[in-house]
């Protein structure tokens, strides 16, 4: 160190070290390593003495604290105006002075320099990542999990973020494959399919990473080769027994698409119905399946997450002897031993084969056209089903044709038109009868009071406290109460309600002298159609004596 007159000076940015001292400068090298050599570290200690009153030491101090109070400077050795040595854009780590601070103190000023000629890549980058991790899953789909990252520093333009945020991102992607894996075989760039990505920056240490998923198909599902830049997966399944009245092989098949791939070129890649019946059949064995699908459904999601599903369904049932639609129900068979009653439940949906956006054309169609225009209807198609099976079952008496509940429903989404329907061989009015009305449910109560003979106390004219009881020779009136309810299934039932009506008159009114007090007839509409009637009947009665 010369005092007086220095011959080497050394200076950081714009501050420059006191004529009173110049430190003494050293330098050890680290070399840093990220797989081989990557670039070195220089790490530079200045060491030096303050001198002078107190006043004078707090003040340089105090200036030397300001001088190296941000980074990034560079700090230069010159020697008779010659520089010397010159290390760019250091990074303070520390500045420590010892405690006395009369006459002299000491000083250590520590500072770390990455030098740009010692930099195997881009200057300025460190602690690079560039990793691949490889997963085979049971689907036979091969998982890429690509990690890049980096941290910068201070080289001038651009700002360290923006050049660690240019270096990650020109090495994102797989358009090759730089490392291959070595138990993990077919991993091919042009089939790898981008599935997720997710990007971390961290503004205060200047570090940027990207994490990328990729999905890789190895090769052919089922005979079906891959496509290039999707994933495909396949899934089969095939259901048959003796409760089924045929085989059928379910495919569901779907495609995966890069996470950039638009909706239109995504759909483009659906396969025809002829692909899937080949998985299915190769599924299914040597019995040949109809090539005509029994049903078919798209779920599309090529907006949201880039995939998209087909199901179909294949069966070893032609067809070819059903309409357009058919019916496919259940039936069940109850009996009550109590009341010897029988009952037949037929559920079922009416159906039709092919893709879904046609099936409720198809269905609606059929059943609206061809079953509801019939003569019975419904109530007349379930009610021969009905019969079938009742009459299978050995039914004992006759299946009465208006069922006991009745009920359909559309489905619009499904495609289908739900139909059931429960008919029982219990007793009713006009249930099997030539009749063109019929009625569902009849009831009636007849209520009588009735006449009886009059008779009447006298006090006696002789004896006093003693009554007589006398026969007046008259009888009262007998009351006669009919009131029930029937439910017909037509509008021409006038005639049957007042003949039954008429019936019950003439079986328990007598037919002396009647005269009607009451009489009600009504048709109530909810919550089933019904027609109430209600009559009262006043007779003469027959007295007789008193026994």
């Amino acid at each position: 160190m010369s005092v007086g007159s220095n011959k080497v000076n050394v200076t950081y940015g714009t501050y420059t070290f006191p004529s009173i001292g110049t430190p003494y400068v050293t330098r050890t090298q680290e070399v840093v390593y990220y797989g081989n050599k990557w670039c070195q570290l220089t790490r530079i200690n200045l060491r030096g003495d303050l001198l002078g009153t107190y006043n004078e030491i707090t003040a340089a101090r105090n200036a030397l604290i300001a001088g190296f109070s941000s980074d990034f400077q560079d700090l230069k050795i010159i020697e008779d105006g010659q520089t010397i040595a010159s290390f760019p854009k250091c990074v303070v780590q520390s500045i420590d002075a010892d405690s006395f601070n009369y006459a002299r103190q000491s000083y250590t000023v520590s500072l770390d320099c990455y030098e740009e000629d010692t930099f195997k890549s881009t200057y300025g980058i460190l602690d690079p990542v560039d990793t691949y991790d490889y997963s085979e899953g049971e689907d036979g789909f091969v998982t890429i999990a690509r990690t890049v990252s980096a941290r910068a520093i201070r080289t001038g333009n651009p700002a360290a973020l923006a050049q660690a945020l240019s270096y990650v991102d020109a090495r994102t992607g797989f358009n090759s494959v730089t490392i291959a894996p070595k138990f993990i075989g077919g991993v091919n760039a042009s089939n790898a399919i981008l599935t997720d990505v997710s990007r971390n920056i961290d503004r205060v240490n200047s570090s940027y990473s990207v994490n990328e998923t990729y999905q890789v198909q190895t090769g052919d599902v089922y005979g079906v080769a891959a496509v290039p830049n999707y994933l495909t997966s396949i899934d089969a399944n095939f259901t048959s027994g003796f409760d089924r009245d045929y085989a059928s092989v379910n495919i569901t098949y779907s495609i995966q698409g890069d996470k950039h791939v638009s909706p239109a070129t995504l759909r483009a890649q659906i396969p025809s119905t002829g692909t899937l019946y080949t998985i299915a059949n190769t599924t299914y064995g040597s019995v040949g399946l109809s090539q005509r699908p029994r049903n078919y459904s798209v779920d599309d999601n090529a907006f949201t997450n880039k995939s998209i599903s087909l199901k179909c369904d294949f069966t070893d049932n032609s067809f070819d002897d059903t309409d357009d639609a058919y019916f496919d129900f259940t039936s069940s068979i109850s009996k009550d031993n109590i009341t010897d009653a029988t009952t037949v439940t037929i559920n079922g949906n009416f159906q039709a084969i092919g893709p879904i956006r046609e099936k409720y054309k198809t269905v609606s169609g059929y059943y609206y056209d061809n079953i509801l225009a019939k003569k019975d209807g419904a109530t007349g198609y379930l009610y021969d089903l009905a019969k079938q099976v009742y009459d299978g079952c050995g039914g004992a008496f006759t299946l009465n044709r208006l069922p006991e509940s009745l009920s359909t429903s559309d489905d619009v989404i499904e495609g289908t038109v739900t139909l059931q329907g429960r008919f029982t061989d219990e007793d009713r009015l006009n249930s099997n009868s030539a009749s063109a009305v019929q009625f569902n449910n009849a009831n009636y109560n007849v209520s009588v009071t009735p006449s009886i003979n009059t008779y009447a106390s006298r006090p006696s004219c002789n004896k006093n406290g003693l009554y007589g009881v006398y026969n007046l020779n008259s009888a009262t009136r007998e009351i006669v109460t009919t009131n029930g309810s029937f439910g017909p299934t037509g509008s021409n039932y006038d005639t049957e309600v007042s003949d039954f009506i008429d019936s019950l008159r003439t079986n328990f009114v007598s037919s002396d002298e009647i005269k009607v007090t009451d009489e009600t007839l009504a048709e109530v509409p909810d919550p089933y159609f019904t027609v109430e009637f209600n009559y009262g009947y006043n007779s003469q009665g027959q007295g007789g004596p008193l026994v």
